[in-house]
């Protein structure tokens, strides 16, 4: 069974075509999975986990689609489930770029490399607009100033991200 707060009953010879992480001589908190009954994955969305689920169980007939492919990313690195990530990451380049996309790929950089590189580029020609998006904030110190400096490069007109303007009276 597998559990990121809701329970699923899962096989292991299913899982483990998909990723070693649910191989049966793998480990898990320092037991061996083939002897565990209840596995718990901290940190994986219930809705993720599902959707992981009803991929990778025949017939595998979930669609990677906008609405789902950060989710099942997420889980798919999350468990090395390699088929799948690689998968997710052909949908997510298609994607045209958002913040929401952006603070994905900086935090997969190593599996986002190519992706990461277009939000970047995409963040300095609308700097304008995505400097001042609260999400922002959420990207590395690297990818910011990496932002900034491409911004630059593309002659944009910076002004530093306001959260509130003040306004002094005397």
């Amino acid at each position: 069974m597998l559990d990121s707060g809701s329970s699923y009953y899962a096989h292991l010879a299913i899982l483990s075509q998909w990723t070693p992480y649910f191989k049966t001589n793998s480990t898990h908190n320092g037991r061996d999975l083939s002897k565990m009954k209840h596995i718990k994955l901290e940190g994986v969305d219930d809705d993720a986990l599902l959707a992981f689920l009803v991929k990778v169980y025949p017939p595998c007939d979930l669609v990677i689609s906008d609405a789902n492919v950060t989710q099942l990313f997420e889980v798919a690195v999350r468990v090395d489930a390699v088929p799948l990530t690689k998968m997710c990451v052909a949908t997510l380049e298609e994607l045209e770029p958002t913040m929401e996309l952006a603070v994905l790929a900086d935090k997969y950089q190593k599996e986002l490399g190519n992706l990461n590189v277009a939000t970047i580029e995409w963040m300095a020609v609308e700097f304008d607009e995505v400097g001042n998006d609260e999400r922002f904030n959420q990207l590395s110190k690297e990818t910011i100033l990496e932002v900034v400096k491409l911004s630059k490069d593309y002659g944009v007109q910076q002004e530093p991200p306001t959260k509130k303007k003040r306004f002094w009276f005397f």
